[in-house]
Protein backbone atom coordinates (compact mmCIF):
# COMPACT_ATOMS: atom_id res chain seq x y z
CA UNK A 1 0.00 0.00 0.00
CA UNK A 2 1.42 3.33 -1.10
CA UNK A 3 -0.57 6.52 -0.64
CA UNK A 4 -1.47 9.61 1.30
CA UNK A 5 -2.15 9.60 5.03
CA UNK A 6 -5.92 9.09 4.74
CA UNK A 7 -5.57 6.05 2.48
CA UNK A 8 -2.79 4.48 4.57
CA UNK A 9 -4.56 4.98 7.90
CA UNK A 10 -7.73 3.37 6.56
CA UNK A 11 -5.87 0.27 5.42
CA UNK A 12 -3.76 0.08 8.59
CA UNK A 13 -6.99 -0.17 10.56
CA UNK A 14 -7.66 -3.51 8.84
CA UNK A 15 -4.10 -4.78 9.15
CA UNK A 16 -2.58 -3.79 5.80
CA UNK A 17 0.90 -2.28 6.03
CA UNK A 18 1.79 0.64 3.84
CA UNK A 19 4.07 3.52 3.03
CA UNK A 20 2.68 6.98 3.68
CA UNK A 21 4.04 9.34 1.02
CA UNK A 22 3.60 13.03 0.30
CA UNK A 23 5.10 13.42 -3.19
CA UNK A 24 5.89 11.52 -6.37
CA UNK A 25 9.54 11.04 -5.44
CA UNK A 26 8.62 9.31 -2.16
CA UNK A 27 5.97 7.25 -3.97
CA UNK A 28 8.54 6.17 -6.57
CA UNK A 29 10.97 5.08 -3.86
CA UNK A 30 8.23 3.17 -2.02
CA UNK A 31 7.19 1.51 -5.28
CA UNK A 32 10.78 0.39 -5.92
CA UNK A 33 11.00 -1.12 -2.45
CA UNK A 34 7.68 -2.92 -2.83
CA UNK A 35 8.59 -4.33 -6.25
CA UNK A 36 11.96 -5.54 -4.92
CA UNK A 37 10.33 -7.32 -1.96
CA UNK A 38 9.74 -10.90 -3.11
CA UNK A 39 7.11 -11.40 -0.40
CA UNK A 40 4.83 -8.73 -1.94
CA UNK A 41 2.28 -10.08 -4.44
CA UNK A 42 -0.02 -7.04 -4.72
CA UNK A 43 0.84 -3.35 -4.49
CA UNK A 44 -2.03 -0.91 -4.02
CA UNK A 45 -1.06 2.64 -4.90
CA UNK A 46 -3.16 5.76 -4.44
CA UNK A 47 -4.40 7.17 -7.72
CA UNK A 48 -2.95 10.63 -7.02
CA UNK A 49 0.52 9.06 -7.10
CA UNK A 50 -0.12 6.38 -9.72
CA UNK A 51 -0.99 9.13 -12.21
CA UNK A 52 2.45 10.66 -11.63
CA UNK A 53 4.13 7.25 -12.00
CA UNK A 54 1.98 6.10 -14.94
CA UNK A 55 4.81 5.27 -17.37
CA UNK A 56 6.73 3.30 -14.78
CA UNK A 57 3.65 1.34 -13.69
CA UNK A 58 2.70 0.54 -17.30
CA UNK A 59 6.26 -0.62 -18.04
CA UNK A 60 6.16 -2.92 -15.00
CA UNK A 61 2.78 -4.34 -16.04
CA UNK A 62 4.08 -5.13 -19.52
CA UNK A 63 7.32 -6.73 -18.36
CA UNK A 64 6.42 -8.51 -15.13
CA UNK A 65 3.63 -10.70 -13.83
CA UNK A 66 4.25 -10.00 -10.16
CA UNK A 67 3.70 -8.02 -8.11
CA UNK A 68 0.32 -6.90 -9.40
CA UNK A 69 -0.06 -3.11 -9.11
CA UNK A 70 -3.57 -1.85 -8.38
CA UNK A 71 -4.59 1.78 -8.41
CA UNK A 72 -7.01 3.01 -5.76
CA UNK A 73 -8.73 6.40 -5.62
CA UNK A 74 -7.79 8.28 -2.47
CA UNK A 75 -11.36 9.48 -2.21
CA UNK A 76 -14.36 7.57 -3.44
CA UNK A 77 -17.32 9.86 -4.08
CA UNK A 78 -19.65 7.49 -5.86
CA UNK A 79 -23.23 7.05 -4.63
CA UNK A 80 -23.45 3.82 -2.69
CA UNK A 81 -19.65 3.50 -2.54
CA UNK A 82 -17.33 1.43 -4.66
CA UNK A 83 -16.59 -2.24 -4.13
CA UNK A 84 -12.98 -3.36 -3.97
CA UNK A 85 -13.75 -6.04 -6.57
CA UNK A 86 -14.82 -3.27 -9.00
CA UNK A 87 -11.52 -1.44 -8.46
CA UNK A 88 -9.52 -4.64 -9.01
CA UNK A 89 -11.53 -5.43 -12.16
CA UNK A 90 -10.83 -1.95 -13.51
CA UNK A 91 -7.11 -2.41 -12.93
CA UNK A 92 -6.69 -5.88 -14.39
CA UNK A 93 -9.26 -5.56 -17.17
CA UNK A 94 -11.24 -8.61 -16.08
CA UNK A 95 -14.44 -9.01 -14.12
CA UNK A 96 -14.04 -10.82 -10.80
Amino acid sequence: MIGNRDLIVGFRMVGVAGAEVTNAQEAGAALSQAIANTEVAIIIIGEDFSIKLRERIQKHRLEKISPLILEMPEKINMPGGTRLSDLVSKNIGMRL
